[in-house]
C-alpha cells in the first residue's frame, strides 16, 4: 500500500475535471457540458481499475466536477494513456459558451469510516440516515455562512427535518429525504 507519510495510506488515486458554469440562457451551459460527459461517462467507466465516477455539481457557487476513482496500481496506465478521454472533454467543454476555468486535479481519494463511540465501549458505524444528517448540519453551516458572503452555496439545506424521519429542505424548496 502506497505511503505518502506515516499514517498517510492510499489504495485509490483520483483524476478530477472541474470548471465553472454560468446560470444565464436558463442554464445552458450546464446543460451542454452534461450531455458532453453522457457522451463520454461509458468510455470513462470503461477504464481498467475504475473503481468509481461522480459527477459533482453545485447551483451556488456553480461548480461542475467529474471524479474518477481507480485503485492505485491501475492509475499509471491511465495516466500513460493521457488520460483519454479527458482531452476531447476538456476540450468540447472549453467551446461551450458561459464556461470557464476549465481545470484538472490529481489526488488520492479514501472512504474514510466514520465511527462513534456508543455508550459501554461498543463501536458501530452510523446508519446511511445519520451520515446524512451529519454531513448535511456541516454542509448547512458552510452554506449559510457562505451564502452571507455573496458566494452561496446552492445544495446547502436551509433546515433539517429529524422528527420526520430525517430530510432536509434546500435552499430553493426542493425536499431531499434520506429514507
Amino acid at each position: 500500500m502506497p505511503v505518502i507519510a506515516e499514517g498517510v495510506e492510499f489504495t485509490h488515486v483520483a483524476r478530477e475535471w472541474r470548471l465553472k458554469w454560468c446560470a444565464d440562457s436558463d442554464k445552458a451551459s450546464l446543460s451542454a457540458v452534461q450531455k458532453i460527459l453522457d457522451s463520454k461517462i461509458a468510455a470513462v467507466k470503461a477504464v481498467p481499475g475504475v473503481t468509481s465516477v461522480q459527477r459533482v455539481v453545485c447551483g451556488g457557487c456553480l461548480d461542475y466536477k467529474v471524479v474518477t476513482c481507480l485503485d492505485a496500481g491501475s492509475f499509471g496506465a491511465w495516466e500513460a494513456a493521457a488520460f483519454a478521454p479527458e482531452a476531447d472533454f476538456l476540450s468540447e467543454v472549453k467551446a461551450v459558451a458561459g464556461v470557464a476555468l476549465v481545470e484538472t486535479q490529481t489526488y488520492t481519494l479514501e472512504q474514510m469510516e466514520r465511527r462513534t463511540k456508543q455508550a459501554e465501549g461498543d463501536v458501530t458505524t452510523p446508519t446511511s440516515r445519520e451520515a446524512v444528517v451529519v454531513q448535511g448540519a456541516g454542509c448547512r453551516a458552510q452554506g449559510v455562512g457562505r451564502r452571507a458572503q455573496g458566494a452561496g452555496c446552492g445544495w446547502a439545506p436551509a433546515s433539517f427535518h429529524p422528527g420526520s424521519g430525517g430530510g432536509a429542505t434546500l435552499f430553493g424548496g426542493e425536499t431531499l429525504r434520506t429514507k
